[in-house]
């Protein structure tokens, strides 16, 4: 059996008919004979063992990470918010019985459920924040303990000199979901230390806070007061700063793990300790912080901040993103620039043509010969790709062995013969790691571009050629033809 909380993380839960998705078990092909009973965050789950604690212990509250933290908090009515602060950051705001659908990009869950009635709310997830600190310590050596971040921001009064840094070393989370984008640092000056990129670190975490915020405002559920756990926020300069850009009070509880605190509460009525979760949450007083933060800092300080701050994640996002392995584009630099090439196209009438590529058999190069055969021969197409096209066409490796070509203003019968050269050039190349005899083939699909397309259709379309290629016995080149229309007989 499980709860409501951990089944609406599965991906398979309809949080809205509070029961298993049929349509998802189907889409995912999972049977339903393998899934846990949902039950409430309190009942009856069942009883520790008396070799763990001494005694039998009945296990009657059960719920997932952050929504244990959210009732940990106190946050049992809409718009109360809390946000964890542990290696990444997680913000929850009670929507109660409504269930936004975020139009900001938040995610809808469920908070809790008791006695057959489900609350709702709306999470925001920052990918690195805890985490960031120990990048400064164990991996750039700018500080020797964590606690000495606040140290440090007091002893610069807060001031990085305009240097703001994005850690995005996984990514960023929400309100962008770009887990492709890395970390920047940006600003620097000779002037910069290390105490100013200590505390732009700092300050970057309570700058995403402040975009979850936003968002949140944006669907529809404002925040008035913003109740803080986890290991960062024992930093009162930090708190303080967060309460600033935010223009929020950020409130501190005495106990700051509250993720076991909202376990124990729904336990506790469980066990019917408590008639709800309101009577022990004011048992707890969990309405009583141990220090509440006031925001000091003027308006047009709070906007240049968040000013430079969305600056910053801008180039974050615009950096273009290289393969490390080939030196190409990959993924989203090649979206992000074919995206722009293909309006650029439709608003000059112009046009492009894709190359949608796939090297034959790599799988079989990689286990018959080894990893580093297999890089070779990454590298060869690379070399052959860039030395078979013109200096403002795009080559990108989109993923494992599949690469896309984008020409611009060539035909279709142009890009072909472009593609011919290639696959011929690259069918005669000698690899390291590969025995002599060895050919290394190619499958080439080639669409061209129509005026008004999703730059995804566009790209679908040459997948399908590319299907082709392959279904004929790959090594060929095959542009699409869109399917025959199918006409209906006026006496049928």
């Amino acid at each position: 059996m499980t709860d409501a909380t951990n089944a609406s993380r599965t991906q398979l839960f309809d949080i809205g008919r509070q029961v298993w998705s049929e349509r998802l078990l189907d889409y995912f092909g999972v049977p339903a004979s393998v899934l846990p009973d949902v039950r409430d965050c309190v009942g009856e789950f069942g009883i520790a063992d008396a070799q763990w604690f001494g005694a039998p212990i009945p296990i009657c509250g059960v719920a997932g990470d952050q929504q244990a933290a959210l009732v940990g908090q106190g946050c049992l009515a809409p718009g109360l918010t809390k946000s964890t602060y542990g290696t990444g950051c997680f913000l929850i705001a009670n929507t109660g019985a409504d269930r936004v659908r975020s139009e900001a990009r938040l995610l809808t869950t469920v908070g809790y459920r008791v006695a057959g009635d489900t609350c709702y709310a709306v999470e925001g997830s920052i990918f690195n924040a805890g985490v960031a600190i120990k990048w400064l310590r164990d991996k750039v050596g700018l500080i020797e303990t964590a606690a000495e971040c606040e140290a440090v921001a007091q002893r610069i009064g807060g001031d990085t000199g305009g240097v703001y840094v994005v850690p995005a070393f996984t990514g960023l989370g929400a309100p962008h979901w770009r887990p492709d984008a890395r970390g920047l640092v940006t600003g620097l000056t000779l002037d910069t230390g290390a105490d100013e990129i200590v505390t732009a670190t700092l300050k970057s975490i309570a700058f995403q806070t402040a975009d979850l915020l936003t968002a949140a405002d944006d669907d529809g559920v404002p925040v008035r007061v913003l109740r803080v756990d986890g290991g960062m926020v024992g930093n009162d300069w930090f708190c303080q700063f967060l309460a600033d850009v935010t223009d929020l009070e950020v409130a501190r509880p005495v106990n700051t793990e509250t993720t076991a605190v909202g376990a124990g509460l729904l336990a506790t009525v469980g066990a019917g300790v408590y008639a709800d979760l309101e009577s022990a949450a004011g048992a707890w007083h969990l309405d009583r912080p141990d220090r509440t933060f006031t925001p000091a800092a003027t308006p047009a300080a709070r906007s240049t901040w968040l000013g430079g701050w969305h600056a910053a994640v801008q180039r974050a996002l615009s950096v273009p993103a290289l393969d490390p392995l080939t030196g190409l584009l990959d993924r989203r630099g090649f979206m992000s620039e074919a995206g722009r090439r293909l309006h650029l196209a439709d608003r000059r009438d112009g046009f492009l043509a894709l190359l949608y590529i796939d090297l034959d058999r790599f799988k079989q190069i990689n286990d018959g010969f080894g990893h580093a055969a297999g890089d070779a021969v990454l590298h060869a197409f690379a070399r052959v790709a860039l030395q078979g096209v013109r200096d403002d066409d795009v080559v990108a490796r989109i993923g494992g062995e599949e690469f896309v070509i984008l020409l611009g203003d060539t035909p279709m019968e142009g890009a072909k013969r472009v593609a011919e050269r290639i696959r011929t050039e690259f069918r005669g190349v000698a690899v390291e790691g590969l025995p002599d005899d060895f050919a290394v083939t190619l499958s080439v699909g080639i669409a061209a571009s129509e005026r008004g397309e999703e730059l995804e259709t566009f790209m679908a379309r040459a997948d399908a050629a590319l299907y082709e290629a392959k279904a004929a016995g790959r090594d060929c080149v095959r542009l699409y033809e869109a399917p025959a229309s199918r006409t209906i007989d006026a006496d049928a």
